[in-house]
């Protein structure tokens, strides 16, 4: 957003009493801007984009948080993930077991300091994977914070097609280096239950390397494969995983009943 300064010396209207430069700030910010858009009426500008900041007695608009959350909001719409964002939540994630109450706390734990490592999660199919890490990411769009939101078994297909082409390559795997958040689901499953190639393996140390050397950059990871399975396929891989994910690991044995989609 280009800036612009205005020096506070008017109040907020011709009839307005005169107000100090805080209020008319305060005023200004809680004014009604446009439509909510994508479902997200924002509280703190009220949709203008913007707010309104006093720096040494002049006005500074910055843009408002809304605008990552609108962006990704649209990105999930885009990749037809909407419906999951919206459906996946901590409030909806029934607890009956003791297993699913440590899985639930853990998540809940890390949403609360994700710059803090990353978040891994592994399990058989219908265990609640998926369903944790999206309340944990749809909890940090909430917060404002850049997630980008990728099915493994999709993203790593188009990004494999695309490796003689360095353009094409690069946009599919640089957003995933840079992102603010960045969450992996199904992660290292490939299709047909196959186990996962060496280009597989190469794109994931690829990402999660640059990632890892980033400290600042926290990581979420659902997949089929526990820690000891990826260390089988790439040690340092897994290494890096586990080191990240030290305080926010969680790995579920297969056991009859954990599916809850055959509930």
């Amino acid at each position: 957003m280009q800036e612009t300064l205005t020096r506070l010396t008017f109040p907020l209207s011709t009839t307005s009493a005169p107000c100090s430069e805080e209020e008319f700030v305060a005023r200004f910010n809680q004014r009604p801007g446009k439509e909510a858009r994508m479902g997200y009426d924002c509280p703190l500008c009220r949709n203008k984009e913007f707010v309104l900041r006093v720096e040494n007695g002049f006005h500074r608009p910055y843009a408002c948080r809304c605008v990552t959350i609108r962006q990704n909001l649209t990105r999930l719409r885009n990749r037809g993930l909407l419906e999951l964002y919206e459906r996946c939540t901590f409030e909806n994630y029934h607890v009956t077991e003791e297993w699913q109450r440590g899985a639930r706390d853990c998540a809940l734990s890390f949403q609360k300091s994700p710059l803090d490592g990353w978040f891994f999660i592994s399990g058989p199919s219908g265990c609640g994977k998926t369903h944790l890490c999206t309340a944990i990411a749809s909890q940090l769009i909430l917060s404002g914070h850049d997630v980008q939101i990728h099915r493994w078994v999709e993203w790593a297909a188009q990004a494999k097609a695309a490796v003689t082409d360095s353009g094409a390559y690069a946009a599919l795997v640089q957003p995933l280096k840079d992102c603010e958040v960045l969450y992996l689901d199904d992660f290292l499953k490939v299709q047909h239950g196959t186990r996962p190639t060496a280009a597989d393996i190469r794109l994931a140390f690829e990402v999660l390397d640059t990632r890892y050397n980033t400290p600042d950059k926290p990581v979420l990871l659902s997949s089929e494969l526990s820690l000891r399975q990826i260390a089988a396929l790439d040690e340092a891989l897994a290494g890096r995983i586990a080191e990240r994910s030290r305080n926010h690991a969680v790995q579920i044995g297969s056991a009859p009943g954990r599916n809850y989609r055959f509930k």
